[in-house]
């Protein structure tokens, strides 16, 4: 099912109407009306600017924007840190250039990390739709759909492994090569879509173009590892085995720079909601 806006805004909206607590820890949903800012209310229903019993203390959007913009620093700082653990522990089991990020899959061990790695990132990048949503960001329809698209690739990309080389193709590999394929291809698309919405807001034109320049070059890289994967399936010439040795390598120059296009993304979300 795609993943529209009004579902990003149901989902802001709950952790919004969880933020509503009274002095004893409990949750209220009924504490203010939508939109409410700072307001504190009384066990009475009357508006108090001070902190007691019987007080509700919710968070206003500025602060929940906050708290999705931290959730997805965390959840790219940890996919950094999953990356990184990946190629320095079991550097000596798999060629970073000719293998793909997938196949640490293919490793019990490293298969956990690998996981934990792409699951952390699909929590960071729907924290980030999240908080752009949840701000007015100018989105868009579109995007929002790509953007889903993005963080539902990865978390399938996640849960389902990948075939080993010269292996018959089985339906969780195939979901794999589906979804990977799904997410490389929705971010920079979406990115490009926003780029050109931020484009006609004078404030963020700057911003606009660092947007629209990395989702290109994410575009190339995502064209020339689809070269390489195909060069794989059918190496009918030393040219095709030559790029096909390089698949790993086009593969990370890829999601090197979708994390490029996220963390542009995430600047661009931060600028525009200072500006409100």
């Amino acid at each position: 099912m795609a993943i529209t806006s009004r579902h990003i805004a149901a989902i802001a909206n709950f952790f919004d109407a969880r933020l509503f607590r009274d002095s004893g820890g409990h949750a209220r949903h009924d504490a203010a009306a939508p939109g409410a800012s700072f307001i504190q209310v009384a066990s009475t229903g009357s508006p108090t600017p001070h902190h007691g019993a019987g007080v509700v203390r919710p968070m206003n959007a500025r602060h929940v924007s906050r708290v999705l913009a931290a959730t997805t620093q965390a959840g790219v700082a940890a996919c950094l840190v999953g990356a990184t653990a990946l190629h320095v522990g079991w550097a000596h089991k798999f060629d970073a250039v000719r293998q793909t990020v997938s196949d640490y899959a293919l490793d019990d061990d490293a298969n956990q990390v690998f996981t934990a790695t792409a699951a952390c990132l699909s929590v960071g990048s729907m924290s980030l739709l999240a908080s752009a949503v949840h701000s007015r960001f100018p989105v868009g329809g579109a995007p929002t759909v790509l953007l889903g698209t993005w963080c539902a690739g990865l978390a399938l990309c996640a849960a389902f492994r990948t075939d080993p080389i010269d292996s018959p193709t089985t339906v969780g590999g195939l979901v794999h090569n589906c979804a990977c394929a799904a997410a490389v291809t929705a971010l920079p698309a979406g990115g490009l879509l926003i780029a050109r919405r931020l484009g006609r807001l004078p404030a963020l034109k700057a911003r606009a173009r660092s947007l629209r320049l990395m989702s290109w070059a994410s575009t190339a890289a995502g064209a020339s590892f689809l070269a390489t994967y195909l060069c794989a399936q059918a190496p009918a010439n030393p040219a095709a085995r030559w790029m096909a040795g390089r698949q790993g390598l086009a593969e990370r120059v890829t999601l090197a720079l979708e994390l490029g296009v996220l963390c542009t993304l995430a600047d661009a979300v931060r600028a525009g909601q200072a500006r409100t």
